[in-house]
């Protein structure tokens, strides 16, 4: 233990007592904090927390032959078709070409998801906000 205690001290005479002191400080340690904008996914990921069994999704993006809004369009008419009637809908980034969607239930993420796996995801949304409305 003297041991430890004398390399330390050398340490602290070879480095400066400032720079050491400087170091440990934690303000001067931690980069600032980068304020964060809030995405469509994360209110929609809200929004499902506080609203129990509601399905709810948010759509990024806009198709070559499909705006956004046509896009919330088709998933809501879907979801009525499976019998939800309650989804709701955020959306984003409405100018950039190239769609995510996400979906979410009672804060459980299914996504993202492109168009590829849409209408599965979809329908798995539906089956899970069925049953538990069914409750």
């Amino acid at each position: 233990m003297l041991l430890t205690a004398l390399v330390l001290i050398s340490e602290k005479s070879m480095v400066g007592g400032d720079s050491i002191a400087n170091a440990s400080n934690v303000e001067n340690a931690k980069p600032k904090a980068i304020p964060q904008s809030r995405e469509a996914w994360m209110d929609a990921s809200d929004y499902s927390v506080a609203h129990p069994n509601v399905a709810t999704f948010a759509v990024n993006g806009h198709a070559q032959n499909a705006t956004n809004q046509q896009i919330v369009n088709y998933i809501q008419g879907r979801f009525t078709k499976s019998g939800i009637a309650n989804s709701i809908a955020f959306t984003g980034r409405a100018d950039s070409l190239g769609v995510s969607m996400y979906f979410f239930l009672n804060g459980h993420q299914y996504g993202p998801v492109g168009f590829a796996t849409m209408n599965a995801t979809i329908d798995e949304v539906a089956g899970h906000a069925s049953a538990l409305q069914a409750q």
